[in-house]
């Protein structure tokens, strides 16, 4: 058989099955959840992934304890200013916040 032939059929098929499989989105609300921003240099650290968070005292979570491996920081003393990580862990699995 033609080899160009075969792999333009086979790249079809690929084609085809991904754009029939399903997506499995699931939404999970957690509720309201209210939190403090202190005005301060280390901000409010949050990890969305387990919900966890961090404000101090030190500048920087530890490995290990709240908002380690965070997501996203919010922070300043006369302004806030947004800092997100560039890399997010993600999970398969839904998360309970």
């Amino acid at each position: 058989m033609n080899s160009p032939r075969l792999s333009a059929i086979a790249t079809a098929v690929a084609l085809i099955w991904a754009a029939n499989t399903p997506a499995h989105a699931v939404v999970v609300y957690s509720g309201a959840l209210n939190l403090v921003i202190p005005n301060s240099n280390s901000g409010l650290y949050i990890n969305v992934i387990n919900g966890s968070t961090y404000t101090g005292p030190d500048l920087f979570p530890s490995l290990g304890g709240p908002g380690a491996n965070y997501d996203l920081n919010i922070f300043g003393t006369s302004s806030w200013s947004f800092f997100a990580a560039t890399t997010f862990l993600i999970s398969d699995e839904p998360q309970q916040l």
